[in-house]
């Protein structure tokens, strides 16, 4: 048999309905969409959490002893491997006062040099000038690069930090930070590390200053998250692994594997009537697989193309980093496919035939 003749005649069974392709088409598509857009949506969550955690304050530790930390071993953090930013700060016991609200006292930190860079805050270190929080810098009316003028004189504003009110720690959401030499004693260490490790808790235990032995009602250090609102900690690459969807392949490559093999059985009596016409199994292999193809393909451009719209209409801050653990959903399916459709061939039997009268 010509290969002419056979995609003629796997033209004619699918123009014909006689592979049902239409009704295996829109299964097969249902089934990669359903499992592809659930794998899609479960990691997008998870990226969605991660990213909360992180900019909310769950991934910055404090360490904390007032007049207790060694500024320049808390900025030295920032170099370590893992650890994205840290630096050192303190509550200024004098505040400042702008001249445009002169009756109003605004709290002042002092921070060290490397202090910044915090996911939670927004924002890249101070460069240049000081830095005030989004809160009052609206009250002011200020933007990065502005003249603050206060009762003691002006200085530029080099850096607006965030910090909105959603459970992180409260006291730093209004006020002025003001950098200052490292080689001091200040209250807090902060560090933030992603992932989490609890390695951190070691580090920061290092910024401790030496000091005499402390007193019996001396408070000890301790340790405390920026934000504790949304958990202690994130194990993203742990939940990642250990989500439901990551057996979204296996279960399409059954359900697909079922598909392909059904919607060749159903025609059983006609290949195997076909052999005993004297048509050779590998020509009639090829057809069956070229009618799978065909309609696989068809479904594998319909699920993409309703991915691509979900995507398009509902745009998700990480689904479309998450779009390739699809398209593995989406490969594996097309391939078991037209796999199990090319093995259910070639277990149809000429000897068989009256058998598969009886049974059809």
């Amino acid at each position: 048999m010509k290969l002419r003749s056979i995609l003629t005649e796997a033209g004619l069974n699918l123009s014909l309905g006689t592979s049902r392709a239409t009704l295996f088409t829109i299964l097969l598509t249902g089934t990669m969409t359903a499992l592809a857009v659930a794998d899609i949506a479960t990691i997008t969550t998870i990226t969605q959490q991660a990213h909360r955690f992180r900019t909310t304050g769950g991934s910055t530790l404090i360490y904390q002893l007032p007049n207790g930390i060694n500024g320049t071993a808390c900025d030295g953090l920032a170099r370590t491997p893992g650890v994205i930013a840290a630096g050192a700060i303190r509550r200024n016991l004098r505040s400042e006062t702008a001249a445009t609200l002169p009756a109003e006292q605004i709290p002042t930190f002092d921070i060290t040099p490397a202090f910044g860079n915090f996911t939670a805050l927004g924002t890249n270190r101070v460069t240049n000038g000081i830095a005030i929080t989004a809160n009052l810098a609206q009250t002011l009316g200020l933007q990065i690069g502005s003249q603050l003028t206060l009762i003691g004189g002006t200085t530029t504003v080099g850096t607006i930090f965030d910090y909105p009110d959603d459970g992180r720690r409260p006291g730093y959401g209004y006020g002025i930070y003001l950098p200052t030499n490292s080689n001091q004693l200040f209250d807090e260490c902060w560090a933030e590390a992603w992932p989490v490790t609890p390695g951190l808790r070691s580090l920061l235990s290092a910024t401790l200053a030496p000091r005499p032995q402390p007193t019996s009602n001396e408070q000890p250090p301790k340790f405390q998250q920026l934000n504790s609102t949304h958990g202690t900690s994130y194990d993203g690459k742990a939940i990642f692994t250990n989500r439901l969807t990551r057996y979204a392949p296996i279960i399409a490559a059954i359900i697909t594997a079922l598909l392909g093999s059904t919607a060749i059985w159903l025609r059983r009596l006609e290949i195997s009537s076909a052999l005993h016409a004297k048509i050779t199994t590998p020509a009639i292999t090829l057809q069956t697989v070229i009618e799978t193809t065909a309609w696989t393909i068809t479904a594998t451009i319909l699920t993409l193309a309703t991915i691509t719209t979900w995507l398009t209409l509902n745009p998700t801050p990480g689904a479309h980093e998450a779009f390739p653990h699809g398209i593995r959903v989406i490969t594996v399916a097309a391939a078991t496919t037209i796999l199990a459709a090319l093995l259910t061939t070639l277990l149809i039997k000429e000897r068989h035939l009256f058998r598969y009268f009886r049974t059809q």
